[in-house]
């Protein structure tokens, strides 16, 4: 099942589940129980590039979920801030921002400026399509 497939049928169910977190803090998620209350991601910097769409939202959620920072590039303003503003009133920490993929200089722009900010970048996750691949390898 497609993690957009299986978004969608959590989505439905509409319930909240409580995690602790190593610190004793309280996230409430929306979507699901991280796997086996482990966090596996948390500590790490995700970047979701298509973040706006439908697979890239999904993706994010179940990064954030996991206790990853996520870092959502799109090119609809809304649709990222629409995803970003989910994730953050779950207790998760996400920022948004518009880039295009297909733009060279923005996507080396932003990669520079969330290494800069965190000091690295555990996961790169493209959502965009086969025409933005080159963009997003690196270099």
């Amino acid at each position: 099942m497609s993690a957009a497939a299986s978004f969608k049928r959590l989505e439905g169910r509409n319930f909240q589940a409580e995690t602790k977190i190593k610190t004793g803090e309280a996230i409430n998620h929306q979507w699901r129980e991280p796997l086996n209350n482990s966090l596996i991601l948390q500590g790490k910097h995700a970047v979701v590039f298509g973040a706006g769409g439908s697979i890239g939202a999904a993706i994010a959620k179940e990064f954030a979920v996991e206790g990853a920072q996520v870092f959502l590039a799109g090119r609809t303003k809304s649709n990222v801030e629409d995803v970003t503003k989910q994730i953050t009133a779950a207790g998760s920490r996400a920022n948004a921002a518009v880039i295009d993929a297909l733009d060279d200089a923005a996507v080396n722009e932003y990669i520079s400026g969330i290494v800069k900010q965190t000091g690295k970048i555990d996961i790169v996750f493209n959502a965009v399509g086969p025409l933005a691949q080159k963009n997003l390898w690196w270099r």
